[in-house]
């Protein structure tokens, strides 16, 4: 079976270190085509990575008919961008977490994929991190009983911001990083 073969939207620090190393990483994906808006950027990631097709435009890759699935990770207003596009155009696509900061996003994405069918996901492995399966185990036990409060410590930089088109750093932090107490408290 030939591998999948993927696309890469956006260069940046999270994608290049986390998302598309690990595509290059799988043997039943190709990572074929880079795309992003700063092209110096572009070019040192698509050589440092041996990517020969690169693209500014990401509708343009997503038509070029080199790929076969989408790695999207950005700010979330190019997570709602990416993401439309690929279900408009069926296209299998990952974003990275939050895909949306705003409510009419998500309905927005959502009429897409009622309309066009569902083809992505958002990239929240925190979930599977050994403490966190450990926490989710014992919490479900008759012997814990039920949760009335919940603190957590999120150890992280804080000082890689500014987060995204946020300009209040708290808000961006706390979007960035306090979903994953959310989401171990859910």
């Amino acid at each position: 079976m030939d591998p999948i073969r993927v696309g890469g939207i956006g260069c940046g620090p999270v994608s290049t270190s986390m998302h598309l190393s690990a595509i290059q990483r799988l043997p039943e994906l190709e990572l074929v085509a880079l795309c992003d808006i700063d092209e110096t950027r572009l070019a040192e990631v698509a050589s440092r990575l041996g990517v020969s097709e690169t693209f500014v435009d990401f509708e343009e890759m997503l038509d070029s008919g080199l790929i076969d699935a989408v790695s999207c990770v950005g700010p979330p207003s190019l997570h709602v961008l990416g993401a439309s596009a690929c279900l408009r155009r069926q296209i299998p696509f990952m974003t990275e977490k939050p895909l949306v900061l705003h409510e009419e996003d998500a309905r927005a994405l959502e009429w897409l994929a009622d309309e066009f069918g569902d083809c992505g996901q958002v990239g929240y492995t925190s979930r599977c991190a050994p403490a966190q399966r450990v926490a989710w185990n014992v919490t479900r036990t008759r012997e814990f009983g039920p949760i009335c409060y919940v603190a957590t410590t999120h150890l992280s930089y804080a000082g890689m911001g500014p987060y995204w088109d946020i300009e209040d750093p708290v808000e961006g932090f706390v979007n960035l990083h306090g979903v994953h107490a959310i989401d171990l408290r859910r």
